[in-house]
């Protein structure tokens, strides 16, 4: 029996992934970053997206493992946030924005010109969307009346959604040489409205300059769970937040060989020899 748990370092890497997450990693620190940008990890259940991920984390902090660095570079900002911490979330922009927020502030390499303004900025942003969406016009029971009126009030107190956008943008414009991936693991472990969120989330945020996002699915599971949500035509909704798909490749034999052996020799020094004869 062994554990569900990623692998994240390149010499654990029986399947030989290397290959395939030094490219990745090798994209995403070359593509320009003057716009959002957005790429997707995609394979079955237990086809291993969340070692990938950890193996291209891994290349994203030792780039001289990867060939010459990009001139004038600095490391990235490597945001991760397992979605599971947001099932079941009312208002999962908000969570989802703060989040990136908090992580910013308690990362030693960003850079101090971030940490100064861009956490406060998504915090205030992401409050800001929160009481819009409060107090979007809809038709509500009359023990709500209360409560849309005081987020009213309150959204008039504060800067506007385009404003406090707009500011985001210019500092983050003036990080020439700074860059933001986001590694957003188990989408297709969210239920199908909270799939949904996720991808309306990911869709309100990517017009931000030096931001990349890397999301992790099953592509199968995702276009049944958006179906479920009613969107009638997953794949074209998926290519309209999606530029630039991987699909993980099928380990191959000699990497299958490997990981048999290495589980067969782990597990022989626990066994009772009296189960099986040692001989063979």
């Amino acid at each position: 029996m062994q554990a569900d748990d990623p692998v994240k370092t390149p010499g654990a890497d029986l399947l030989d992934r290397k290959g395939f997450c030094k490219a990745l990693a090798s994209s995403l620190l070359s593509i320009n970053t003057d716009s959002s940008f957005v790429y997707s990890v995609e394979g079955e259940w237990g086809s291993g997206k969340s070692t990938v991920l950890e193996l291209t984390k891994h290349y994203l902090f030792n780039r001289q493992q990867l060939g010459p660095m990009p001139p004038g570079e600095n490391d990235p900002i490597v945001i991760d946030l397992p979605l599971w911490w947001f099932s079941g979330s009312d208002d999962l922009l908000h969570q989802f924005l703060t989040q990136i927020s908090a992580q910013l502030r308690t990362n030693k390499l960003v850079p101090a010109a971030i940490k100064k303004n861009l956490p406060a900025l998504l915090d205030a942003f992401a409050g800001c969307l929160s009481l819009v969406s409060a107090a979007a016009p809809h038709v509500a029971p009359a023990a709500e009346g209360a409560k849309v009126l005081a987020s009213v009030a309150k959204a008039a107190a504060q800067p506007d959604v385009a404003s406090l956008h707009k500011r985001i943008q210019k500092l983050l414009e003036k990080r020439e040489h700074d860059r933001i991936i986001v590694l957003l693991d188990d989408i297709d472990r969210l239920q199908p409205q909270e799939i949904l969120q996720v991808f309306r989330v990911v869709k309100a945020v990517t017009n931000l300059p030096r931001l990349i996002y890397v999301l992790s699915f099953d592509r199968k599971a995702i276009a049944a769970a958006l179906r479920r949500a009613c969107i009638k035509e997953p794949d074209g909704y998926l290519e309209k937040i999606v530029q630039s798909s991987w699909s993980l490749p099928l380990p191959d034999h000699h990497g299958l060989r490997r990981m048999t052996a290495t589980a067969i020799l782990e597990s022989i020094p626990s066994s009772n020899e009296e189960l099986f004869a040692t001989r063979r």
